[in-house]
């Protein structure tokens, strides 16, 4: 992805899934905003073999964001993904999630059923795997809904190797959908250990 601006999709009426071959990467020298807006129609999978979507300030490959200040503190590009479906990627081999100076506000899983594969977990964020690790730092989190669990955050380690840890950071107005984690409104989590909550307000 070269440009900044809105990019949609002229893909006709119906709607419509797309298989990527190769990763959507985000420039961090082409402009302030990209929007990024499927339309309510569209679709991107990876199809089981390619991570979907890539950013992040501190790639030299991405170009560094313009502007004072390292990498880790400079905006660069904000990035507004909305009215799209991700389905099917994969980052084997990248197990490491780190958000930072985000906020995610108003998301909702939709449908039913938990575990049966209808999107009803993890209103602003899903992680369900194995070795996986989820960092929240500096950021807001509020708003979002889910159906069945974790109308803000849903992170499952099935093996119980991962671990997420919440610092600097507030979370607030996510509702319980039909099961949350005990004394963590909004959150469902299976892990490691317990979720790392540091210097930061979990809220319902």
């Amino acid at each position: 992805m070269e440009s900044s601006g809105v990019i949609t999709f002229n893909c006709g009426a119906a709607p419509v899934t797309i298989v990527l071959t190769s990763t959507a990467k985000v420039r961090n020298d082409k402009g302030t905003k990209l929007v990024i807006d499927g339309g309510n129609k569209v679709t991107l999978s990876g199809g089981g073999k390619t991570r979907i979507l890539y950013m992040a300030t501190c790639d030299k490959a991405q170009v560094y964001p313009p502007g004072p200040g390292d990498c880790n503190t400079n905006s660069g590009v904000h990035l507004v993904v909305q009215n799209i479906t991700l389905v099917d990627g994969n980052a084997k081999g990248i197990p490491s999630w780190t958000i930072i100076n985000t906020l995610l506000s108003d998301n909702t899983a939709v449908g039913h059923g938990a575990n049966s594969g209808n999107g009803s977990n993890g209103g602003a964020i899903y992680n369900d795997g194995n070795e996986i690790v989820l960092n929240v730092t500096s950021s807001l989190i509020e708003d979002n809904t889910a159906n069945e669990g974790g109308s803000a955050i849903f992170f499952v380690s099935n093996n119980k190797t991962g671990s997420i840890t919440i610092k600097d950071s507030l979370t607030q107005h996510n509702p319980r959908g039909t099961f949350e984690t005990p004394n963590l409104p909004g959150f469902y989590v299976i892990a490691k250990t317990s979720a790392q909550v540091i210097n930061s307000q979990i809220l319902r």
